[in-house]
């Protein structure tokens, strides 16, 4: 009697994680529809830039790994790749390459010793690909983005980093409106896309209103810095009028200093370190001191 009792007991709880499976997908797909007139507005700019001789692919996929620890089960992806043919010999690359691989929490021990001292290093055939990714929870519809970049990287004869090893140059997510998903929302997508911006920055219509120069500056908006920011930013400005003004300003004035910080990697290193940096540490100490 016992036995039957448990066994019904499982397949009762079998019942119900079916049901609520069932609920969530239910869910996804509802939301999927409520994606699809701003996935249209993409598929149509992306067919005028490939008039234009720029090679723009997108899709529907399943399982798309994004970053090192996320999967997302369903989404639409746009992307476009950028390969360069021979060595890449562009000074802000190299830069960029070196600031990056510094900033590994492991890097090879050899390469770790290349980037960080003077030694000369040539980087070969490298490929920027950048992706954006229209996908829905249960909860809403989201934006992911991410900019790989892929290289031989060499120091004399040694290779260093294949091309099968890419590493970020930018990501980030951003929960959409989809309703005040604009014209000019979908511009701003393809800027990034075409490599003409180093982030996405969305209207407040959109779902954007991000902390537009600390996500220029630390390279994403999920940072601890910038979630800080943007914390203080609800918590405490959004909470007076004069709070709420200086938001307003911000977002008025912030969106070309963050597009001339993106562009030029010496003035975000300074203005991370000597400016944003800063703001962060003081408004944890205020506001956030655990």
């Amino acid at each position: 009697m016992q036995d039957n009792n448990q066994r019904h007991s499982l397949l009762d709880e079998l019942d119900e994680e079916q049901r609520q499976e069932q609920e969530r997908q239910r869910q996804m797909s509802g939301q999927m529809a409520v994606l699809r007139p701003v996935i249209e507005k993409m598929k149509a700019y992306a067919n005028q830039v490939q008039v234009r001789g720029r090679e723009v692919g997108f899709g529907m996929q399943n399982n798309i790994e994004y970053g090192s620890d996320e999967i997302i089960e369903r989404g639409v992806v746009f992307a476009t790749a950028e390969e360069k043919r021979g060595e890449e010999t562009d000074s802000k690359t190299k830069e960029a390459v070196r600031e990056i691989f510094k900033n590994q929490i492991n890097p090879a021990e050899e390469l770790g010793y290349i980037l960080a001292g003077d030694r000369p290093f040539q980087i070969h055939n490298p490929k920027t690909t950048n992706a954006i990714i229209f996908s829905a929870a249960p909860d809403g519809s989201y934006l992911y983005y991410a900019r790989d970049y892929s290289a031989e990287v060499r120091a004399g004869s040694s290779r260093l980093l294949s091309r099968r090893q890419a590493i970020s140059l930018s990501h980030g997510k951003i929960k959409l409106i989809p309703d005040g998903f604009s014209q000019s929302d979908v511009e701003n997508c393809f800027k990034f896309l075409l490599g003409k911006s180093d982030n996405i920055y969305l209207s407040k219509e959109a779902g954007g209103g991000s902390c537009f120069i600390a996500t220029a500056v630390y390279g994403s908006e999920n940072t601890p810095e910038v979630l800080a920011l943007r914390s203080f930013r609800d918590d405490v400005l959004l909470s007076s009028k004069l709070g709420k003004a200086l938001v307003n300003l911000y977002y008025l004035i912030s969106p070309p200093v963050a597009r001339l910080l993106s562009a030029n990697l010496f003035l975000r290193n300074m203005v991370r370190k000597a400016v944003v940096l800063p703001i962060v540490n003081l408004v944890r100490s205020k506001h956030y001191p655990n």
